[in-house]
């Protein structure tokens, strides 16, 4: 490349010179025209061109220099441009990432807005259904008490209609007195249930005096009246209320036994595991 800058300065330096040299003679100036320019031009000319010839190489070195300069400036941009495109490509990728999960955050929280708010929704459902089938329940459950009340009434007028075999009326209340069978205490309170009835307690004295001449002179019968041991209550067994009509016998009672038993003058406290003839009442309110 520095000899193609070379020749066409050269070239230019002669043409220059010749130029000079017309204008000179143009001018009235002493002129040295040269008979034998092919011969004697050549020292003239070397003379003249010598000194740019000599800055040739200085010329070479700077455009060398200047071409590497060149070089390294184009290496430096190039540099910078990948450091540009690098660093580019790690904010767009930054930013891509940021914007993803923008996008992912705005999904969940979206998702799970719909989702709580779903959530409310059927729980408010499941709970007014609940409701509603709690109050159906309750109504129903109202229902069967009262249905259960009205017949558990009903049951009870017929059973007061209707009196079981054996039973009698003995003042204002139907008693059965069993004078054939003797059994301990549990097993004839057991007996008067499958009668339909329970072991007897009293309601008035006169009730109490109109039952006792039924009763066999020699003969001993349970009652329905039973000791409680933890405060010495006397209770009837039907109705689960205190005992309160009496006729001990003289120094009774003893604490001879939990069971009061009863014969044609009176009554005395003993062993329930002792067999007995018994006496049962149809109803259960004394």
């Amino acid at each position: 490349m520095l000899r193609l800058i070379y020749f066409p300065m050269l070239l230019l330096i002669i043409l220059v010179s010749q130029g000079s040299v017309a204008k000179s003679e143009e001018n009235g100036r002493s002129t040295c025209l040269l008979q034998d320019p092919q011969n004697q031009c050549g020292d003239f000319c070397l003379s003249k061109i010598n000194p740019i010839i000599e800055l040739v190489p200085e010329t070479n070195s700077k455009l060398e220099r200047i071409h590497g300069e060149q070089q390294s400036i184009q290496m430096k941009l190039l540099a910078v441009q990948s450091k540009l495109e690098i660093s580019m490509q790690s904010k767009l990728d930054a930013q891509l990432l940021a914007v993803q999960k923008k996008l992912e955050d705005q999904n969940t929280a979206l998702f799970k807005s719909f989702e709580e708010r779903f959530e409310t929704k059927v729980e408010a459902q499941l709970k007014e259904l609940q409701n509603k089938a709690e109050n159906q329940l309750m109504a129903l459950a109202n229902q069967l008490s009262a249905l259960q009340k009205t017949l558990f009434e009903t049951l009870s007028t017929i059973n007061s209609k209707i009196i079981p075999p054996k039973f009698e009326l003995i003042g204002s209340r139907h008693f059965y007195i069993e004078n054939n069978i003797v059994q301990s205490w549990d097993k004839a309170a057991e007996t008067c249930r499958a009668m339909g009835g329970y072991l007897a307690a009293f309601k008035t004295q006169e009730e109490l005096a109109a039952i006792m001449p039924k009763l066999d002179s020699l003969s001993w019968y349970w009652t329905g009246i039973k000791h409680l041991k933890e405060d010495g209550t006397f209770i009837s067994t039907a109705s689960g209320k205190p005992a309160t009509i009496f006729r001990w016998k003289k120094g009774e009672p003893n604490n001879s036994g939990a069971c009061v038993e009863l014969d044609k003058w009176g009554m005395r406290d003993i062993r329930c595991s002792f067999g007995r003839y018994f006496i049962c009442q149809l109803d259960n309110e004394t």
